[in-house]
C-alpha cells in the first residue's frame, strides 16, 4: 500500500492511479471528491474509496463507494483507494 498526503503539496494523480492500494490523508483543497474526479478522468472509476470522515469524533462516519459515485463533500478525511472492494 502506498501511503501519502495532500497536505501542503500538489497531488500526483498519475501516481495515485498507478498504485493498486493507496492510503491518503486529505485536506480541504484536495479531498475525496477531487481525488475521485481526477481518477475517474484517468479511467479508474471502477475503483473503490473508503472515506473516514471526522475520525475519532462523535460524528465519525465511514463511507465506502465506487469512485464514479463520489460527488459530495466530506469533513476532515482520510481515504483508502482500492482496486476492489
Amino acid at each position: 500500500m502506498w501511503l501519502t498526503s495532500s497536505h501542503g503539496r500538489e497531488v500526483d494523480f498519475d501516481a495515485l492511479a498507478a498504485h493498486r492500494k493507496v492510503a491518503m490523508v486529505t485536506d480541504k483543497r484536495c479531498g475525496p471528491k477531487a481525488i475521485a474526479a481526477e481518477l475517474v478522468a484517468r479511467g479508474k472509476g471502477h475503483r473503490w474509496m473508503v472515506i473516514g470522515e471526522n475520525l475519532a469524533m462523535e460524528n465519525e462516519r465511514i463511507h465506502c463507494l465506487p469512485l464514479s459515485e463520489i460527488n459530495a463533500d466530506y469533513d476532515m478525511n482520510a481515504v483508502v483507494i482500492l482496486d476492489e472492494r
